[in-house]
């Protein structure tokens, strides 16, 4: 088990590395000027230069990556030049918000898929599988921007019920921040809890049909413990997998969400950036993603490890 993490940790190190060399070149390879955007379209040659020299723009590319690097490893994500204010700073006060978004919709995926994946690869070929197989379909044909509209309009403005958009801290106000978050952790929720459940009712028919779950019916084991238990922990190997996945792609992916919502997450600063052509900020953002998500992933080996032993013991004899 300890090499297989340690070679799992050297992976994901090496990931990393690539990662930033990626993001680097490709928010410098985007439309547009730094420089000029923050002087103005007025400003003079001169006043560009100055402002280049400032950040650092007039250096060669390698000497950039070297200098972002470097600061990176301290912890110093540089000075935004759209706003004026520590990236880092920026940085640590959206992201609880954006987490808090991507957990309430993991709960609410977790909360649908899983009963009704079970339900469906239980009474396979029947009216409980083929309708959360429907509804999981429909889940992933509608697109996020016109779910959130639609739930805006239907509980905003029909029915009053919750708040339009808009943020409020859950240490300040907790009902608040329920009421605000409730309708676009649900939007993220709706489509991440279609693609777990048919994963789960995928991986679910599977099991049911390996020759152990014959073997403890055999047993006599009650339908309960084997469908509860012997099934689903092997199920799951798959579900967890695919929710690894999934959560990253929740963390760098809410920007259309946030941005119906104006929740000051990632989403918006990601938003604000690329408009503003700010290199500084749009690298912070992407660099914390790809490490979240990397760490993500990691950690989902080591638990797909746990779960399933054959995983390492194959990594070890490889």
């Amino acid at each position: 088990m300890k090499w297989y993490v340690l070679r799992r940790l050297g992976i994901s190190v090496l990931t990393l590395v690539l990662s930033t060399m990626v993001i680097f070149v490709a928010v410098r390879l985007l439309p547009g000027d730094t420089a000029q955007v923050m002087a103005g379209e007025s400003a003079d040659a001169g006043v560009v230069a100055a402002i280049r020299a400032e950040y650092g723009l007039n250096q060669p590319w390698p000497v950039q990556y070297l200098q972002w690097i470097g600061h990176a490893l301290r912890g110093d994500l540089g000075t935004s030049a759209g706003t004026g204010l520590s990236v880092a700073g920026a940085l640590a006060a959206r992201l609880p918000v954006t987490l808090e978004l991507a957990v309430l919709a993991v709960l609410i995926a977790v909360a649908i898929a899983l009963p009704l994946g079970q339900l469906a690869a239980v009474h396979r070929g029947t009216a409980r599988d083929y309708l959360p197989t429907t509804g999981s379909l429909i889940g992933l044909s509608v697109p996020h921007f016109w779910l959130g509209l639609l739930l805006i309009l239907t509980f905003s403005v029909n029915l009053g019920w919750l708040p339009a958009s808009g943020y409020v801290p859950f240490s300040q106000s907790p009902v608040g921040n329920l009421s605000r978050m409730i309708m676009p952790a649900s939007v993220l929720g709706i489509g991440l809890a279609a693609v777990l459940m048919r994963q789960m009712r995928s991986a679910m028919l599977e099991a049911l049909g390996s020759d152990y779950i014959r073997t403890a019916r055999a047993k006599g084991l009650s339908e309960r413990v084997v469908v509860g238990v012997h099934a689903l922990r092997n199920a799951l190997t798959t579900v967890v997998t695919v929710l690894g996945l999934e959560l990253g792609a929740l963390i760098s992916g809410v920007v259309i969400t946030e941005q119906i919502f104006v929740i000051p997450g990632l989403g918006k600063m990601t938003l604000d950036s690329v408009f503003s052509r700010d290199y500084t900020g749009l690298q912070g953002v992407v660099l914390l993603t790809a490490t979240a998500y990397i760490v993500i992933n990691f950690l989902v080996d080591v638990t797909y490890s746990l779960l399933n032993p054959r995983i390492r013991v194959g990594a070890g004899a490889s």
